[in-house]
């Protein structure tokens, strides 16, 4: 077979079928007329040292996804001198790519050595290499701890370069080598160190790119003008340090995704998005943009625009009703700006709407019923602004609505029942003028809910049964306390109905529950009902202010020892191992729960200054590790 000149084993699968190869023959070493290998998708573990090293007619070798285990320097490429195009994508080779000496492949075109376990830096010789056009080389492997460091090397050779994807590195240097590379159509270099401004002939340098990813890097400066990069459809700028207004765009027509995101732009949003029929993704947040809403963004004819996220600039003024032309609009978020007026009348008619967001600004007025038209819709958040009235009936139609929020408004009047029944998993109302009743539990089978806040409002009645309204292998958190941060701990049940009016007994059925999982109960501050609890363990954070709030609120609670007079970040235990129960001096009434007796850790029970009646429930007997019981002022039988 040694005038064998190709082998090509196809794009087999990896895995047990019986015609897949694991194993390079004995003999393949001594095919020195071979030309091209092709072996894809072949589990081939570790191939032998040096296995192509008698191969110096070899001009294609692809080995994409093989598994090969070995190092770089023991493949024996070097006497391969004609190679033309070589793939070894998503192997788990390690070693450096320094190991060879690139500058011998004068006539390679196609290099794709991604996904592998490389590390050290990119080799100086392979920017000497004239002839590449294509060139793949990005880190991470299966997690991100492969990578390559260090300068960039010169690579004005590259003069036929068209497609350069690089990114997930740590390389470093100055942006302006980009100017070298005028053949360039596609090119990904994000998630790498690289700095300095970009070049002001930029856009007629790479007339001919359509993708443009620079994402994630310490670029700075004003970003040129790159209406001269008319074939353009991807441009992603977000994670640098940019300055300066809105880059113009005017004559990218063929424009589907920019991304500006997370810089330091500022400035006005133009009014020009009808230009632009092909965009589908426009990403704007955390910049400092002013002025108004550009109107053109919610009623040109943009029929494939799905996303807006416009978050956290300094925009201002109403926000224009949306016209009938988005039919392909999935999220709008306006969040943490300054919009002032009310939500759209015709939000409606964002008939595919899947996330809407306007939390964090100044809009007042009501909830509109007509943002029912949102069929779809599976996120809400309003929160934090300054909405009045009751929540709309209409509401009730939403089949799809997941997460549901509107906390700290003004939203009035009673809490509908329909809101536990309707496919919400989390509903957070807190800090409004909500009261009457809580509506009464449901079924767990009935409901997905499992996040539930309904703090700082004005209900009244008695506390029901709510643990039985929640799936009992998810739990729920409701951790929200002024002033402290929230941490979510999935498996933590926690009920935060402070700051009502609630009265009457603490049920068996929430006690049973606090038993089995993980939690924090906190129905402080009501008229006759609250609860305390500390736990041994990890979860909320907040800093020595903080501490001095909670000592306020929680006079009886221990933190474990931790110093609140430090001004240093202090960690609040909890993570359900509850030593301490004070339920003292709350009017409750009934009997003690026997329940209270799964609390096997507790060491602290307070249930003083009470009206329970009856006798003390034998359950209690389990409470092995319990040093302290205060049970005076009650009225009850011994038994």
């Amino acid at each position: 077979m040694t005038t064998l000149q190709r082998i090509d084993f196809g794009n087999q699968i990896a895995g047990p079928p019986t015609n897949t190869i694991t194993t390079v023959p004995n003999c393949f070493a001594q095919m020195t007329s071979l030309t091209k290998i092709v072996a894809r998708n072949l589990p081939l573990a570790t191939l032998p040292t040096n296995v192509f090293q008698n191969l110096n007619q070899l001009t294609y070798l692809d080995l994409r996804l093989s598994t090969t285990s070995n190092s770089f320097g023991s493949l024996g490429l070097t006497n391969s001198p004609g190679l033309q195009y070589l793939d070894l994508n998503g192997n788990k080779l390690t070693g450096s790519l320094t190991d060879i000496d690139w500058s011998q492949f004068k006539q390679l075109t196609y290099l794709d050595v991604s996904y592998n376990q490389f590390t050290g830096s990119f080799p100086t010789s392979l920017g000497t290499i004239g002839t590449l056009q294509s060139l793949s080389a990005f880190g991470g492997f299966t997690t991100n701890q492969y990578y390559m460091t260090g300068a960039f090397p010169d690579v004005s050779a590259w003069s036929s370069l068209t497609t350069l994807d690089i990114h997930n590195n740590r390389l470093t240097g100055d942006i302006g080598f980009l100017n070298s590379l005028k053949s360039l159509t596609t090119m990904d270099i994000s998630v790498n160190m690289f700095s300095g401004q970009l070049p002001s002939n930029f856009a007629n340098t790479l007339s001919g790119a359509t993708i443009l990813n620079l994402n994630n890097m310490s670029l700075t400066g004003p970003i040129p003008n790159l209406s001269n990069m008319v074939k353009l459809t991807s441009i992603v700028l977000g994670r640098n340090k940019f300055t300066g207004g809105f880059p113009d765009l005017s004559q990218l027509v063929a424009i589907s995704n920019i991304d500006l995101s997370y810089n330091q732009l500022s400035g006005a949003i133009p009014d020009n998005w009808g230009t632009f029929p092909a965009l589908q993704t426009l990403s704007l947040q955390n910049n400092s943009f002013a002025g108004a809403f550009p109107p053109s963004l919610v009623t040109a004819n943009l029929p494939k625009l799905n996303l807006v996220n416009i978050a956290n600039n300094q925009l201002t003024g109403v926000i224009p009703n949306p016209g009938t032309l988005l039919t392909s609009l999935q999220q709008l978020i306006l969040s943490g700006n300054g919009f002032t007026g009310s939500i759209p009348a015709t939000v409606g008619s964002l008939t595919n709407l899947i996330t809407l967001k306007l939390d964090n600004n100044k809009l007042s007025g009501t909830i509109p019923a007509g943002i029912t038209g949102c069929a779809l819709l599976q996120t809400l958040n309003l929160d934090s602004n300054q909405l009045t009235g009751s929540i709309p009936d209409a509401l009730k139609s939403f089949t799809t609505v997941r997460t549901l929020s509107a906390n700290n408004n003004q939203l009035s009047g009673n809490l509908p029942k329909w809101m536990f029944d309707k496919g919400i998993t989390k509903l957070s109302l807190a800090n409004n003028q909500l009261n009457g009743p809580i509506p009464l539990a449901v079924k767990a089978s009935d409901t997905t809910l499992t996040y539930l806040d309904l703090s700082y409002n004005s209900f009244n009645g008695t506390i029901p049964d709510v643990m039985t309204i929640f799936a009992p292998s998810t739990g729920f958190l409701l951790m929200k306390k002024k002033k402290l941060h929230r941490r979510a701990i999935s498996t933590t049940l926690s009920l935060n109905l402070m700051a009502n009016y609630l009265r009457g007994t603490l049920s068996s059925t929430v006690i049973s529950t606090f038993g089995t999982k993980p939690f924090a109960l906190n129905c402080l501050s009501n008229a006759g009902l609250a609860i305390r609890s500390t736990c041994a363990s990890g979860g909320v954070s907040g800093t020595s202010a903080d501490c001095a709030l909670v000592r306020q609120t929680f006079p009886t609670v221990d933190f474990g020892g931790v110093d609140c007079t430090n001004t240093t970040a202090v960690n609040f235990n909890l993570d359900g191992k509850i030593n301490s129960l004070t339920l003292s001096g709350l009017t409750l009434t009934g009997s003690i729960p026997t329940a209270i007796g799964a609390l096997v850790n507790l060491t602290t029970l307070d249930l003083s200054s009470n009206v329970f009646v009856g006798s003390i429930p034998t359950a209690l007997n389990n409470l092995v590790n319990l040093k302290t019981l205060s049970v005076f002022s009650l009225d009850f039988y011994v038994n």
